[in-house]
């Protein structure tokens, strides 16, 4: 057989319980106004006084980029970044190309729009042309006394006023010729 351990022990109604102490009574109404201030200081003049003898704290400067950088914000903070930038280009370029592609929409049906350089190119060929031209009108008499150098000398004037109509023509911004 065992011996049995001894189990809890519980305060009996009979056992006193420890006293706890207790604390002062609270002043009644009457007590209270026998407890007024008997010094007669002047807080107000005296905070007043202080405060004018303190000096307000300076305020503080703002930190500036070089002085404190936030960890959340790094040296290119604000920058777009560079493939973004070019990204953007190539995006221009497409819209650029396919721009460039679609038919020109102050094209007559049937013509297509000439080139700037072969434009250029025609109108200076067109203007070697007139030049040629004048050189052999003022080859010609003033008055002409055959009937060939009659022919000849309209020919040239027709000539000269054919360049200088497509001389004319060439020298618009757009030209646009059959397709």
């Amino acid at each position: 057989l065992r011996p049995q351990a001894p189990g809890p022990v519980f305060l009996s109604q009979a056992e006193e319980r420890p006293s706890t102490p207790r604390k002062d009574a609270v002043p009644s109404r009457r007590e209270v106004l026998k407890l007024k201030r008997t010094d007669d200081e002047d807080f107000l003049s005296r905070n007043r006084a202080e405060a004018q003898r303190r000096v307000p704290p300076k305020p503080r400067a703002r930190p500036t980029k070089g002085d404190q950088v936030s960890p959340a914000k790094h040296g290119s903070f604000g920058a777009v970044p560079a493939y973004l930038d070019e990204r953007k280009r190539e995006l221009r370029a497409e819209a650029a190309a396919a721009k460039k592609a679609l038919p020109d929409p102050d094209c007559p049906a049937g013509m297509t729009k000439m080139d700037d350089g072969e434009r250029l190119e025609a109108l200076g060929d067109l203007q070697a042309r007139k030049e040629e031209v004048k050189k052999e009108l003022f080859k010609l008499p003033l008055m002409p006394s055959t009937l060939r150098q009659k022919q000849r000398q309209e020919a040239l004037h027709k000539a000269l006023d054919d360049v200088e109509a497509s001389i004319k023509i060439f020298e618009r911004p757009v030209v646009y010729i059959q397709a």
